[in-house]
Order: C-alpha cells, then structure tokens, then sequence
C-alpha cells in the first residue's frame, strides 16, 4: 500500500509542475550605429527642448518581452509567430553609453516572427523579428522594432522563444532598429536601416536571450507540500 501513496505522491507532484509552468521573457537586441537620430529630451545629451544630433552614435536597443503571452499564437513549418494587445514589455535603450528604460504595462500592438527556411535548407529567407508599442504609466510613448531578413544567408535561427542566438548581419542582409519615444520633455528618434536597405547605419548584432520555462511560484509550493507528506508517509512506516 505504501508504494501506491508513493507513486500517487509523485505524480501529483510532477502534474502539478507540469501544468503550471510558463515562459518567462525573452530579450531581443540589436547593436551597431544610428542611421539617423535625434534627442530633444536631454536624455542623451544636449539640453531638453533643443535638438541634439545622435547620428552616426553608438547605440543598443533591447527589448524584454514574453512572446507567448500575446493571444494569437501561430506555428507552421519553419516559422513560428504570436501577436496581439496588452502584453507588457520593457524598452531599454543605451546611445553612447547613456541607458534609459521604459517599463510599458498596456501595449496597443505587438508581434514576434522567427523563420529559419534558409537554415533548413526548405525555402529563401530566414528572418528574426520583434515589434511592440505602447505607452508607459507616466503617459511615455514607446514603440520599438528590430529584426534581420536575409534572402540569402542562413542566420541560424531555431524557433521557440526559450532558445539563445546570436548573429552579425551581412551586407546583403536586411537590417533594421527603430526607436521612438515622445514625453512632456521631447522625443527621442532612433533609426537604422543597414545592410542591403543600403540607407544609414549599421546593426553590428542581433540577439535573443530567451526565456526558460519555470514553474509558477504556486506550483513551488505545492509541491513542497506533496514532497513533505512522502517524507511524513514514509516516516510513519518505518515507525
């Protein structure tokens, strides 16, 4: 009889983990020069009010985002995307050394979409690409997009959003890193189209950090709590 408690034990416990895990957030990232931009907040140098010029600066622009929260979630051979509103992300941009962040609770739109035809030797592109928007609990304004397109080259991509990448586009890759921020002090512009776009800047590197799953913290403890009754179990058995 003790053995039947004993596996009733742990399968409860491995069903309760099981089913309440989710994915925590992935960051997407892209790094290199300002095609074009400009600050009149005095965020990033210069006097607020005024334009200062961030042409040509060193920049990365992160965004950390859960991808598997947004409500319309969609997988096809090679591809993988989700979309949809009011999912919350973090911005986190950094221009010559000076990073700020905005924390946004309500989106009004957003979208991720892997593709790795290129890498499978299945089809002509592979592409990595992250877009979000919204506006913070101060009223800040914030949109963000980041991605590469290659027609050309395989990027390496997996599919999945717990996966961890990274590349150095070429120049016959599609590069693109678009910032924008709007506040009572000003706004704050940041545009890079590389690489084949043949505009201005350059995206040194692309990255995912993505998120492992992770049981919920309710999960945790219950857990614990069927692992404390086998102890007591057995105890009393051995009594």
């Amino acid at each position: 009889m003790k053995f039947k408690h004993t596996r009733a034990l742990l399968a409860l416990s491995a069903a309760l983990i099981a089913g309440q895990v989710h994915a925590a957030p992935w960051t997407f990232s892209t790094s290199g020069t300002v095609g074009y931009g400009y600050d009149t907040t005095g965020y990033f140098g210069g006097t607020a009010g005024q334009t200062y010029d961030l042409t040509g600066s060193a920049f990365t622009l992160t965004t950390t985002i859960d991808p598997s929260l947004f409500s319309t979630q969609v997988s096809v051979s090679n591809a993988q995307y989700a979309y949809g509103n009011n999912t919350a992300f973090s911005e986190t941009v950094t221009v010559n050394g000076i990073s700020k962040t905005y924390n946004v609770s309500n989106i009004s739109n957003g979208e991720t979409y892997l593709a790795n035809y290129i890498s499978q030797s299945l089809g002509n592109y592979d592409q990595a690409f992250q877009y979000q928007y919204g506006t913070t609990a101060s009223g800040t304004y914030v949109a963000g997009v980041q991605y590469v397109l290659s027609y050309v080259n395989a990027i390496g991509l997996g599919l999945g959003y717990d996966q961890t990448w990274s590349y150095t586009p070429q120049n016959d890759d599609y590069q693109y890193s678009y910032f924008d921020s709007s506040d009572n002090n000003g706004e704050t512009y940041l545009l890079t189209e590389g690489g084949a776009y043949k505009y201005a800047g350059t995206i040194t590197n692309i990255s995912i950090n993505g998120g492992n799953n992770v049981p919920e913290p309710g999960s945790i403890a219950l857990v614990s709590l069927a692992l404390l009754g086998l102890g007591a179990m057995r105890r009393k058995n051995k009594a």
